[in-house]
């Protein structure tokens, strides 16, 4: 879900989803595509949003390396919380995001 917000942010602001997964699915894309996305923004609206995509490095670093998680009931939870905090934020700054 992390990674359906940023891409819809991304596809938005570039205008081209064939283009924004092309770059997403290569080498370093998914940084590259949050650059995309943060670039020009305020540097606190930057921070926030680079801690909501956090949890997206975490579980696409564990599952690109084909490792098993085992994730506890907290774990979950709290990323549940901050996936719903990270569309939220979108929501509200859908405008400076995606300009």
């Amino acid at each position: 879900m992390v990674g359906h917000i940023l891409l819809a942010i991304a596809v938005a602001k570039v205008g081209d989803a064939k283009l924004v997964i092309d770059e997403y699915t290569r080498a370093s894309g998914r940084l590259k595509i949050e650059k995309r996305i943060w670039s020009g923004l305020p540097d606190p609206v930057q921070e926030e949003f680079r801690r909501y995509t956090a949890l997206l490095k975490y579980w696409r670093d564990a599952a690109a390396h084909g490792r098993a998680t085992h994730i506890t009931e907290a774990e979950a939870y709290t990323s549940l919380i901050l996936l719903l905090r990270f569309a939220l934020f979108a929501n509200e700054r859908w405008e400076g995001l995606t300009r």
